[in-house]
């Protein structure tokens, strides 16, 4: 899977996540780690950051 997704454009990612619902997804200043460098495809997963003392 890995192989199929390295040359997949981020906005082609973003229109199959919108046509899943997923309204709210996007992909904002991706750019190359530096010229020469390769496509990086991974499994990736979301955080969320809660400020301290909230419930």
């Amino acid at each position: 899977m890995v192989k199929a997704l390295q040359g997949v454009t981020t906005a082609t990612l973003t229109t199959v996540l919108l046509k899943h619902g997923l309204r709210n997804v996007w992909m904002r200043g991706t750019r190359p780690l530096a010229p020469d460098y390769p496509r990086i495809v991974a499994r990736a997963f979301t955080a969320q950051r809660r400020e301290q003392g909230a419930v």
